[in-house]
């Protein structure tokens, strides 16, 4: 829902790597905001799925978070130690991304 904020355990955990969600807040993707991005990346085969469907130009910018193709679920309803996890293999994905991308 547009207008959200993080969950409380997400913006705990994204203080602990020297971030900050205090002041976000979620809205709704669009065809304006996919274009405008240089890179998509996603949690899930689904979300890509629905990116490309919803605008095909961003496919060769489009990639899942996990090199190996497996969905990360979304910690959402999960406790501390889930979001911490999370935050680890999101992390991971990242570092993964761009050594392919800076290659």
């Amino acid at each position: 829902m547009p207008g959200m904020p993080a969950a409380i355990h997400a913006v705990e955990v994204v203080d602990l790597h020297g971030g900050s969600l205090r002041d976000h807040q979620s809205r709704q993707v669009s065809q304006r905001l996919l274009r405008q991005a240089d890179w998509i990346i996603t949690m899930t085969r689904d979300h890509l799925e629905a990116v490309v469907d919803h605008t095909p130009d961003c496919a060769e910018r489009t990639r899942l978070l996990r090199a190996d193709g497996i969905d990360l679920d979304d910690p959402v309803g999960g406790d501390r130690e889930l979001y911490k996890r999370t935050a680890q293999a999101i992390e991971q994905g990242i570092d993964h991304l761009l050594n392919q991308i800076l290659q």
